[in-house]
């Protein structure tokens, strides 16, 4: 789904489908006029395939502090993507370094009409294409002769075959009380008015409606409407040593029907609320090396974080020799038939999932951005990889895609992602139980508590500070994998009673610790969040957007590390904050 995190509540209109969509015809009749274009000489490089796409999108936004009204926007856009391939699929024009350089002059027609009619989109189209088929010919020359110099290892095909699809279905017309929603988002950012310990706090309640079309030259067509109703509440404030504390709610639906209830909406903000103001107070945590078990929730954003990084695949670019270049890899990618989880651990994507009463998983999609149906995917059988996510770029050991480009990517490539996540286990406990066990191993190993995780900071809302480090890192070593900071975390002692700390984070944590998972349990969390391109999924982030739902039982591991991190730590305000009228 085209981006900007925005979101509201409105009502649902289904449009009778037109016979002929004007944005349809006009994008299939310049996409057949433009196979015939080449650059006039010895090595022509016609276009041997070209997509067209775009996003026709409403967007609301509304967001509140303290009952006060901070902003309310309505826009609409028409957004363009197109891409072509020249060459032969064994050797195009993607893959390279060069591949997402614009090093071709053209005209750039800047932002389109949202109501363009049939002869602007086409004038449009035939523009752009031009432009980006200059630039992919340029591309294409200096591949060649950069591989002139260079012994692949393995050469790979650079584009799968793959069977056109045609799903055309009906366009949605969204009415939005922007009134209505408007004096909601302040009711509810007034919550925050009986907490003067907190020193900030937004309430964002947005939707997106978008019409995504696409067109290939292999004869795909597709139509879809897509919606996203995102609510979201961060707080944030001080402790006594300068600690920034934060907490944060996530509420997602594909549809304003799926919406959590007032009621549901206000218990959430609570929540939030005072699990802020109990973070502030709590005690440092020390290093720790032990037990640890997550609850359902935090098991599921640690999983979420885990199979976002290493089920999606990707290709090193083709380089000018001599050249470093630093490029993130799951590690997964050389593991398939090997074991990544315990042997009583299956999981599988849905893309097409619903709940009993019919309403949508966050993680449905028809078609992902290459105009292809996914079907249901076994990933993991008896804690064995079996397969990855894979799109129509060839990776080693794989040729086809299996439907999952649901990002764009780099290079020419799109990139896979996960939809719905579905964490079976064939043994588990009831949660009391694995904290019994949890209690039990702290006793035999003589250690004065164990450590239970209630929520991590993922999609994280993390602060300034927190950002920075792990946009550094990303910077720094591309694809060195960071897990979020635990935000609800608790000493449990042997008498079952249970002390929250902070200002820890988990050390040496990876996908290897998954192996020694040493009990699993009967209840299960459905996680569900927008994915972002961003580091952690950062909210705000990333131009592009996707539901995901993830369902899982909670964790028991046998050994963890946890460490203090080593940072300075901003002042508190000199004086204490100003009164407050509090709300009903």
């Amino acid at each position: 789904m085209k981006l900007s995190l925005i979101l509201l509540t409105t009502c649902l209109v289904n449009a009778q489908a037109p016979s002929d969509d004007v944005v349809l015809k006009a994008m299939s009749d310049e996409l057949t006029r433009s196979l015939q274009i080449r650059v006039p000489g010895a090595n022509p490089y016609p276009p041997y395939y070209i997509e067209y796409g775009a996003e026709r999108t409403n967007t609301f936004n509304v967001s509140a502090t303290l009952g006060g009204l901070v902003r309310s926007s309505s826009t609409q856009s028409f957004t363009p993507r197109l891409f072509l391939r020249v060459g032969s699929p064994k050797l195009d024009n993607t893959n390279s370094v060069y591949t997402d350089r614009q090093v071709a002059g053209g005209y750039d027609g800047g932002q389109w009409a949202y109501d363009a009619g049939y002869d602007l989109i086409r004038q449009q189209y035939w523009l752009a294409t031009d432009r980006v088929y200059k630039s992919a010919v340029e591309a294409l020359n200096r591949k060649t002769a950069d591989l002139k110099d260079v012994n692949q290892s393995e050469p790979l095909n650079e584009f799968a075959a793959a069977k056109p699809v045609v799903k055309i279905l009906p366009e949605v017309v969204y009415k939005v009380d922007e009134s209505k929603w408007r004096s909601k988002v302040v009711e509810w950012s007034k919550i925050f008015l009986n907490y003067p310990e907190i020193l900030h706090s937004t309430v964002d309640f947005d939707v997106v409606a978008d019409t995504a079309y696409y067109v290939n030259s292999e004869g795909s067509k597709n139509r879809i409407p897509e919606s996203a109703f995102h609510l979201r509440a961060k707080t944030q404030t001080q402790a006594a040593d300068g600690t920034t504390i934060w907490d944060y709610v996530a509420i997602c639906a594909e549809q304003e029907s799926a919406l959590s209830t007032d009621a549901e909406i206000r218990k959430a903000l609570l929540e939030v609320a005072e699990n802020t103001k109990a973070m502030s107070v709590a005690k440092v945590g020390e290093a720790y090396t032990g037990p640890v078990l997550f609850e359902p929730r935090a098991a599921a954003q640690l999983l979420a974080q885990v199979f976002g990084h290493e089920l999606k695949t990707s290709r090193a670019p083709v380089l000018p020799p001599g050249r470093q270049f630093a490029f993130p890899q799951s590690e997964w990618s050389s593991r398939i038939g090997a074991r990544v989880l315990p042997d009583f651990f299956n999981v599988k994507d849905v893309p097409r999932k619903f709940f009993p009463d019919g309403k949508p998983y966050l993680g449905n999609y028809d078609v992902d951005l290459e105009g292809l149906e996914p079907e249901p995917l076994s990933l993991i059988e008896k804690g064995v990889l079996k397969t990855q996510l894979y799109t129509r770029q060839p990776v080693r050991g794989h040729e086809e895609s299996n439907a999952r480009a649901r990002f764009p990517g780099e290079f020419g490539a799109k990139t896979a992602f996960m939809s719905n996540v579905e964490v079976s286990v064939s043994e588990s406990k009831p949660l009391s139980a694995l904290k019994a066990q949890l209690i039990d191993l702290t006793k035999q190993r003589g250690k004065t508590y164990g450590i239970l995780v209630r929520k991590l900071d993922y999609p994280s809302a993390a602060g300034g500070e927190e950002r920075q480090r792990v946009s550094q890192l990303s910077r720094s070593q591309p694809g060195a994998f960071q897990f979020s900071l635990p935000l609800l975390i608790y000493k449990v002692y042997p008498d079952g009673r249970e002390e929250l700390i902070r200002g820890v984070r988990f050390r040496n944590l990876t996908w290897r610790s998954l192996r020694d998972v040493m009990a699993a349990s009967s209840e299960t969390n459905l996680f569900s969040y927008y994915a972002t391109s961003a580091p952690l999924s950062a909210g705000g982030g990333g131009g592009y957007m996707n539901g995901v739902s993830i369902e899982a039982p909670g964790l028991l591991f046998d050994e963890l590390e946890l460490e203090q991190p080593q940072s300075d730590k901003p002042r508190a305000p000199v004086v204490p904050p100003p009164p407050y009228e509090t709300s009903n």
